[in-house]
Formats: structure tokens, C-alpha cells, sequence
């Protein structure tokens, strides 16, 4: 998105999506999230760059990208939090029975601070993206959107009177 309104601001004529990440990482990358992306550069393939344009000179970045690269490898463990994991799989059953058109995933594992729902197919057509947060008894429905101005004008119109919208750069919303 950042890429296509440079284009329209004319602040640069074309533009490329490229990943720099562990091929680990890389590997398990989905097609949908693939599509998205003009090509990639491995950690590994920087490191072995670098080391062949003088090592010495590019030790500390070098030592940075192997760090990343074995944290990756080791994995990260996710400790499970019984009780928003069920949160996690409540709504899902709602969600899977209410609104099936929603496609929401289903959560094995969720942490103590999952606290984020994601409903990526629930605004088809719109390019923005619908999540809800919750927080210390509250609920944001949030909608990602380059207006978040008029989405949060179009909110305003759409809630209960004592609701309250919200909008930052990125998003609007409404708590």
C-alpha cells in the first residue's frame, strides 16, 4: 500500500516488495502471503554476501543476521493461557456457526496476551482488514484502512450513542 500511494504522491515511479528474512521463515511462507512479495533475500544469502565483501568490516551485521537466523531455527514456544485459548475457540464456534463467510481460524494454542482476533475475509472487495482487541473488559473493533477518517465518519453513523469511535493513522474503530 505504502508502495502504490508513493506512485500516486509521484514520489517515485515504480516500486518492489522484497522480504529480507531467514529461509526458514521464507520456507513456510503461504502462497496468498507469497503473491505478494517481487522476491525475497535470505538471512543466509546476506551473510554469505557480506563475508565476501569484507568480513572484518561487516562483523557486527554479520553476527546480528546469524543471531536472527538461530533464533529462528530454535523456534519460538508459545506458552498456552487455558483461559484465552477458550476465548479464542468461543468465538471461533460462534463465528463458524453464526457467520461462516467470516473464514475465522481456529486457534490450537493461544498465549496470555492473544488478545487480537483477526477476521481477514470479513470485508471482501474493500482492501481493509477487520479485527477486534480486547482489553481489560473492553472490545475495539478496529477496521486497517488508508481513510481512517471516513471510516471512522462511517462508524459514527453505524453505533449505538454511548459507543465512542476511535482512529489513529492506520485504523478506526470503535470501543
Amino acid at each position: 500500500m505504502r508502495g502504490d500511494e508513493g506512485v500516486a504522491k509521484g514520489l517515485w515511479d515504480k516500486f518492489l516488495v522484497v522480504l529480507a528474512a531467514p529461509q526458514r521463515y521464507v520456507d513456510v511462507l503461504l502462497p496468498e502471503e507469497r503473491n505478494f512479495l517481487d522476491g525475497y533475500l535470505s538471512y543466509e544469502w546476506i551473510v554469505a554476501w557480506l563475508a565476501r565483501h569484507d568480513e572484518m568490516r561487516h562483523a557486527f551485521k554479520i553476527h546480528v543476521l546469524r543471531e536472527a537466523i538461530a533464533d529462528v531455527r530454535a523456534g519460538y514456544s508459545k506458552k498456552r493461557d487455558t483461559r484465552m485459548t477458550a476465548f479464542h475457540q468461543s468465538v471461533y464456534e460462534i463465528a463458524s456457526a453464526e457467520f461462516p463467510e467470516l473464514r475465522m481460524a481456529w486457534i490450537e494454542k493461544a498465549g496470555h496476551d492473544d488478545s487480537i482476533i483477526h477476521l481477514p475475509y470479513a470485508l471482501p472487495g474493500l482492501g481493509d482488514k477487520l479485527l477486534f482487541k480486547a482489553r481489560m473488559g473492553t472490545v475495539e473493533m478496529r477496521i486497517e484502512t488508508r481513510d481512517s477518517i471516513g471510516m471512522e465518519r462511517a462508524l459514527h453513523t453505524l453505533i449505538v450513542r454511548d459507543w465512542r469511535t476511535t482512529r489513529a493513522k492506520g485504523y478506526a474503530g470503535v470501543e
